[in-house]
């Protein structure tokens, strides 16, 4: 995996050209990083803005394969990007090799993805696969 994380700038570069000719916002899918003096690797998803901008979200929860046989090790800050069209954050999560998908209430659904509180108050709830509102 680490041998991966040293195309991580040349993913940056080809990614953020996209949104700027496109005028969207775009989450781009995960890769491998390493930071600078530190041998672990971490998987990143980037944001990236119509304006050239690029926000960084660390992966929080490893998938079993992922800590055992790739050796990946998660993040710990859940962040929270200003944009034009509000606020946005990212809670990635693999489904592909889940048989069934996770309800709000399940234990051993990561806690970042049940829901989000803002300071305001407000609250960010994730929808379910069929497309409603997870929990109350």
């Amino acid at each position: 995996m680490g041998q991966l994380a040293c195309y991580a700038p040349r993913f940056r570069e080809a990614m953020s050209d996209l949104p700027r000719r496109s005028g969207l916002h775009i989450v781009a899918g995960t890769i491998p990083v390493m930071d600078d003096g530190d041998d672990r690797v971490f998987n990143e998803s980037f944001l990236f803005s119509p304006s050239g901008g690029c926000g960084v979200q660390g992966k929080l929860h490893m998938m079993r394969f992922e800590k055992e046989e790739w050796l990946v090790s998660p993040r710990d800050v859940l962040r929270i990007f200003e944009a034009d069209l509000g606020r946005i954050a990212i809670a990635r999560r693999s489904r592909a090799l889940r048989s069934r998908p996770r309800g709000p209430g399940d234990p051993r659904r990561p806690p970042a993805a049940n829901a989000l509180t803002f300071r305001d108050g407000t609250a960010l709830r994730p929808r379910t696969h069929a497309g409603t509102r997870a929990g109350p």
